[in-house]
């Protein structure tokens, strides 16, 4: 280390310390210097060097010279900085000091450097506005011209490209298609990736119609599709796709996805990606084939903590008398086991309160029948001790069941009503006896 003073320029600051890379000497490599060695650009560095050496002198006996050809500061008690920002008052603040101006004229490779760190990442995202056109295009040309795949799948400058795509009209035509090139050319790794999966969501949503659909067909391939649907990455963008899919699309999933409902449907990731396919497009006869597939599929789905959730998205989707009472006689015939089990007792009440908003929508005796068929089965005693309604009530899952039977009480049949009330009633000091039954028997009141 040689003593001397030289213009750096803060890239992030820590505290107590800032990283400081040297402009006018390659020789010396970035390092860490201590706040109390940097000064504001504006003071003159011959000066500031003249200083020194007098002092130097003054101190020449007690101070050991290192002449090393190449000179490197990796000691922040050793060098000292002109930085290109004021000295910052507040160490503890974890910002970048950087200005506009400077990073026009910053060659490619500090760029990305800079905008592969925390603070510098957020200081660049804070300038990307049509605003500052001039300097968003300075980014892209950066990007592109050292390695585009690394910036992408970068924790932290994979926002700043999803932050330049959602400004994807203020730059030229010629480096739109060159920033699209490396995200269609990687598609696969850029979509499984923990980070990179944030650039393709962003272009699959801020992009244009032609562009968008080039990689909407990615997931005409059936290999492809699975592949994102099992990634908890690749499920966000298989599902950013889902609002703007055609019609052949649509058809070309439904085909492709025959024969994977249940697995696909209670994976913790392509779970999601059902549901939403489902509430976008389930009403449509398209996916007719899709349906059936779910609806032959029920116990494998009703049982399984993300399975029952793929149901429940049917349902809302499918809300004519023809599918609702479909599920509604599975739910009967398999009543036992379904008031026992949580998922399978969130996907009946949800079947009973879209049955009821049918009924107040357009007093459907049909459906109200289905709330009668319930009903039925619970309070039928005929092969029990003791009727199901009165088990499922002192069920620590199957309690919340009857509960929501009984708060539909006045939408179903009359002679259904009376039955399940009178049975409550009969056995009301068992439910009283039980923590759960409590639960039910206070609704009642």
């Amino acid at each position: 280390v040689d003593n001397m003073w030289r213009v750096g320029v803060i890239h992030e600051l820590f505290k107590g310390e800032a990283f400081v890379l040297c402009t006018e000497d390659q020789r010396v490599k970035p390092a860490l210097v201590e706040l109390s060695h940097l000064k504001p650009v504006g003071v003159p560095v011959d000066a500031l060097n003249k200083m020194e050496a007098e002092i130097a002198g003054k101190r020449k006996d007690n101070v050991e010279l290192n002449e090393d050809p190449n000179p490197s500061v990796p000691d922040g008690n050793q060098n000292k900085m002109i930085t290109s920002t004021p000295k910052m008052t507040n160490p503890t603040m974890n910002v970048v000091m950087m200005t506009p101006s400077l990073l026009l004229t910053a060659n490619d490779e500090d760029l990305c450097i800079f905008a592969r760190s925390g603070g510098g990442s957020r200081y660049l995202q804070t300038l990307v506005s049509p605003e500052n056109k001039k300097l968003c295009e300075k980014m892209v040309t950066s990007i592109l011209s050292t390695d585009p795949l690394r910036m992408m799948t970068n924790p932290v400058s994979c926002f700043l490209i999803q932050k330049l795509i959602g400004y994807f009209y203020i730059l030229p035509k010629s480096q739109q298609s060159a920033l699209l090139i490396p995200i269609k050319e990687n598609f696969s790794k850029l979509s499984l990736s923990g980070y990179g999966y944030h650039v393709v969501e962003a272009a699959i949503t801020n992009l244009g119609l032609e562009q968008r659909e080039t990689f909407i067909l990615e997931l005409e391939n059936r290999v492809m599709l699975l592949s994102l649907l099992k990634s908890k990455y690749g499920t966000f963008v298989a599902q950013a796709c889902v609002p703007f899919l055609q019609p052949r699309t649509v058809t070309s999933l439904v085909n492709n996805l025959l024969g994977h409902v249940v697995e696909l449907g209670c994976h913790p990731s392509g779970t999601f990606f059902i549901q939403q396919f489902l509430a976008q497009w389930g009403p449509s006869s398209i996916m007719d084939l899709l349906v059936e597939d779910i609806l032959r599929h029920l116990r494998s789905l009703v049982h399984h903590p993300q399975g029952t959730y793929v149901v429940q998205a049917l349902l809302k989707a499918r809300v004519d008398y023809h599918h609702m009472a479909m599920v509604t006689k599975w739910m009967v015939t398999n009543m036992e086991a379904v008031c026992k089990d949580k998922a399978a007792v969130q996907a009946i009440r949800c079947l009973i309160y879209l049955l009821s908003d049918k009924i107040m929508e357009n007093m459907e005796t049909q459906c109200s029948k289905l709330l009668d068929q319930m009903v039925n089965k619970l309070t039928d005693s005929a092969q029990q001790s003791r009727p199901l309604i009165i088990q499922a009530s002192c069920h620590p899952v199957g309690h919340m069941l009857v509960v929501g039977l009984t708060k539909m009480g006045k939408k179903m049949g009359t002679d259904s009503r009376r039955r399940m009330l009178e049975m409550m009633m009969t056995y009301r000091s068992v439910l009283m006896a039980d923590t759960h039954g409590c639960v039910v028997i206070n609704n009642l009141q």
